[in-house]
This record gives structure tokens, sequence and C-alpha cells, in this order.
């Protein structure tokens, strides 16, 4: 009996399909013994010994290293007519097949590089994928492998775990071609522009990305949600507000490094919100001796903002003449207002005014955000801050904000309507 296989090194046994007996009886081979095992040489064919004619089963126990066993149990009967006979026995080559791929949207993945080997390291390679984001390594000899991502590309994790298949039989894990999908996670950047105030996120925020170099990466305008960048290189970045929302103030840019890592990580850029406060003075026409001067009030804001600094801002209203006569009620008041339209918003800023010779204050108003406690009845020659103490939450209330401060005249001499110079103070 010859084997024909075509590769070297396939191991066959050749056993009794059935007794096998003279023709008087007598046993010769008793079913299921094994009566030859065979090796396919260097031409690929295997010739077994003499063997007493009958039926016997030839099968393959090992197959050549990279090929699959064939499990077949090939039938051959050995009679007067056919007392040679050739056994064609064909094996499938194994294969393993890497597979990188992108985690979540599944895109193949070029270039990253894998170190491949076996236990025995008769396989011991570096290699990269494919333009199919593929490594295929073709008749895999049987043992225990292992493979282990090395470099991976900008933007993405890398896994430097070290990670095993088994061939056995030939088979890859059980089977016989077995791809092994390899999946990489990548970094992900959110980008929070929010209200240092109340946390929430702004939009209308002008912001700009840019690399350790200052090359620009990617310009975008804040809504309702951080804004996301995904497979962005780790390293040093820095985020910049080129234009903040209305009512905020700039932020300054924030530099930080992006770590390798599949996590989302979030950069939060908090802008200050800008407040606005109108302090309204009111005061009868028919009190005003101009000869004495322009009645002017001067005011001073003063509190700490969300962030705890301290800010003072100061300002003033004056009376003229012609804005008296032409602005006077029906009443016989006359109001006049000053605004601060860039205040940091604060949630207790004391409000007040500045004492003068022949006024008094009288009675304080405001908007709900406005909290105003009366300490003593009015009276002359009390300062204004002994009378009414006046505390407004603006971050309550950023816009629209309004104070009432009204007075009445309580001197007719010789002095005039001051006691101080016009003075403004800017922020702090």
């Amino acid at each position: 009996m010859r084997i024909i296989k075509k590769l070297s090194g396939a191991v066959f046994e050749i056993k009794a399909a059935k007794d096998i007996k003279t023709a008087g009886g007598t046993t010769l081979v008793a079913a299921n013994t094994v009566v030859d095992t065979v090796t396919t040489d260097g031409n690929g064919s295997a010739a077994s010994k003499q063997l007493e004619l009958g039926q016997y089963i030839v099968k393959e126990k090992t197959a050549p290293d990279g090929y699959v066993l064939d499990t077949t149990e090939h039938a051959v009967t050995l009679d007067n007519s056919h007392t040679s006979v050739n056994v064609a026995v064909q094996n499938q080559k194994n294969a393993i097949v890497l597979q990188k791929v992108s985690k979540n949207d599944g895109t193949v993945m070029e270039g990253v590089t894998f170190h491949i080997w076996n236990d025995d390291k008769s396989y011991d390679k570096t290699q990269k994928t494919d333009s199919n984001g593929r490594i295929t390594i073709d008749g895999v000899k049987d043992g225990t492998w292992h493979y282990q991502e090395t470099a991976t590309k900008d933007g993405y994790v890398l896994d430097n775990a070290v990670k095993d298949f088994t061939v056995s039989d030939g088979k890859v894990n059980g089977q016989s071609n077995l791809t092994i999908t390899v999946e990489n996670d990548y970094t992900k950047l959110d980008l929070a522009k929010v209200d240092s105030g109340t946390g929430e996120n702004i939009s209308g925020a002008k912001l700009s990305l840019l690399d350790s170099n200052g090359r620009l990466v990617e310009s975008w305008t804040s809504g309702s949600t951080p804004h996301r960048i995904e497979k962005l290189k780790p390293g040093q970045y820095t985020l910049r507000e080129d234009q903040a929302p209305d009512y905020y103030k700039l932020a300054d840019p924030i530099t930080f490094t992006l770590e390798s890592k599949a996590d989302t990580q979030t950069i939060t850029m908090k802008d200050m919100r800008y407040a606005d406060l109108t302090i309204v003075k009111k005061i009868k026409a028919s009190d005003i001796t101009w000869a004495h001067g322009n009645p002017t009030f001067i005011f001073t804001v003063k509190g700490k903002d969300i962030n705890g600094k301290d800010r003072t801002f100061q300002n003033y209203v004056e009376f003229t003449e012609n804005y008296v006569n032409s602005h006077t009620d029906g009443q016989g008041y006359v109001e006049l207002s000053v605004t601060w339209n860039k205040i940091p918003v604060g949630e207790d800023y004391t409000v007040t005014e500045q004492d003068v010779l022949r006024y008094h204050l009288v009675n304080v108003t405001g908007t709900e955000n406005v909290k105003i406690s009366k300490l003593q009845e009015p009276a002359k020659g009390v300062a204004p801050d002994k009378i009414f103490s006046v505390h407004a939450n603006l971050k309550a209330k950023p816009t629209g904000t309004s104070i009432t401060f009204e007075n009445q005249k309580d001197d007719w001499g010789t002095t005039t309507h001051d006691t101080s110079v016009k003075n403004i103070i800017p922020l702090k």
C-alpha cells in the first residue's frame, strides 16, 4: 500500500477494518489492530510493509506543520486483483489573520505593528498591518503562539497586552482558518465652555485648540454640550478663547496634557459672567439752588465675585440745570442714573452712597435681587450707610438690576450741594 500525500512529515496509521482470516478461518489479524505506521518522505509518499490481503483503514495521525489534520478514515481493500493500492490524501493549509480595526466604527487600521512569536521561537517576527488592516500567517505549526501590539497610529491607545492562540492538529483555536479581530480604542477629548457661576454650558464662545508648537488643530463655536475631538495624538495642547460670548469676560488660555488612554478626558474653561447694575438718583427739582453748583452724588459698589476676588467700583451722577429742566416729572421729581455694564457676577455686592452736605437719604428701592434693610429713621447729618444697608445679588439677576436712592434737601445754607470732587475709580 502506498500513500500519496505530496507533503513530507505526515504520519499515517493503518489498521485492520475487520478480522482478516485464512481460507480455513484462522484469524491472521484481529479487527482494529494497527498493522503499520508510516511517515511521508521528502517526495510526499509513504509505502507500508507487506500486508495480508483484507480490508484496512488508513487515517492520518499527524499532519505536516501548518496543515490541518485530515480525520477522514480511508477504506482500502487488498485482494488478489489489488495487491498494491495508492491512497491519495490532501491536507488543508491553516492560516491565522490578525485584523486590526478602530473600536466603535470598525475602520481598518493600516500600519499597526505587532510582535508575533511561538514558544519554540521558530517563528519570531515584527510585522505591520497592511492596507486592509491585516497580518496573515499561513501554515502555522502546532503549539502556543503569542502576539503583542507594539506601536499604533496617532490618536489611538496602545494595547500592549500579550495575547495567545493555540494550534493543535493544525487547527487554530479549533478552526482551520481563524481571524482574530483586535480593536484599538482611541483618545476622546471633551472641551467644555461653562459659566463660572452656574457651571452650565454656554453657547457662542469662539474657541481654538493649538498643539505644542502653536499650530491650529481645530476651531469651533461653543454650544449647549462640550465639543468633542476624537483620535487626537497624546501630548500638550492649549485651549484658547478667541471671542467670549456677550456679557462674558474673555478667559485665560488653558494648557494641558492629553494622556494616552481611552477614558474621556475633559477640559473645562470657565467664563466669568458680567452683570449690569443701574443706580438711579431721585431728588426734588425744587430743592436745587443752582448758585450752589450742580448736585453731585457718588456711589460705591463693593464685594467679591463668584471666584472670591475683591471688586470695587465707583461712579457718580451730576444734575445739570438743562437736564433738570427737561426731565422733571409731574410730581416735581427728577431722576438721573448711572450704569455699570461689566461687573463680574457675585452674590453679595454692597452698594453705598457717599455722604454729602445739604442732602440726606430718605428711601431706597430696588429690583427683586436687592436686599434693603432700614437701619434707622432718616435724619439730617446721618450718613446714608447708617440709614440703609443695600446688598445686590448679581448672580441671581445678571441683567436688569436697578437701585433707586431718593434724597431730601436738609440745609439751605451757603455750602454747595456736595463735598466731594467727581471721581471715577475703574474696575480692579
